[in-house]
């Protein structure tokens, strides 16, 4: 059978390539954050959460970004991994938008120091959604490929 010119210029990705991506950033999400904990301190102070459950939310955060970057990166349950990794990108873009639109908006920590790179904050928060948006589709084509 005949492609078509869009068929035949469509890169050859594969969802192993995808994860591995993904899951990098999970990765360097978490270890970026464990070396700046205090970076995720406003976020929970705008989201109204006890200082008393800061510690326990970073350690919690980061745990979890380390299994699931790791899931991804060894293809393990690799479908389901990609389905958990869009629900948390949902949840963390959702988080990213309400500080965006807020009157006093702060940074979300969500790559430590690095989550600055010289941008205000509503730039840095934009960025982080655009990323997250990607991140989404992705995971997304990659679920669609593994069913093919």
């Amino acid at each position: 059978m005949k492609k078509n010119a869009c068929e035949s210029l469509r890169p050859e990705i594969s969802p192993a390539l995808v994860a591995a991506i993904i899951g990098f950033i999970f990765l360097a999400g978490a270890f970026l954050k464990a070396s700046t904990p205090s970076k995720l301190y406003p976020v929970f102070l705008f989201d109204g959460v006890p200082q008393s459950a800061w510690h326990g939310m970073v350690v919690g955060v980061i745990v979890f970004e380390i299994i699931l970057g790791s899931m991804l990166v060894t293809a393990f349950h690799l479908e389901n991994a990609f389905r958990l990794s869009v629900l948390v990108l949902a949840v963390f873009t959702i988080q990213l938008l309400v500080l965006l639109f807020a009157s006093q908006p702060v940074r979300c920590g969500c790559f430590g120091d690095i989550s600055t790179l010289g941008f205000s904050v509503k730039v840095s928060l934009l960025l982080g959604v655009a990323r997250n948006l990607l991140m989404i589709l992705a995971a997304m084509f990659a679920i669609k490929e593994l069913r093919v």
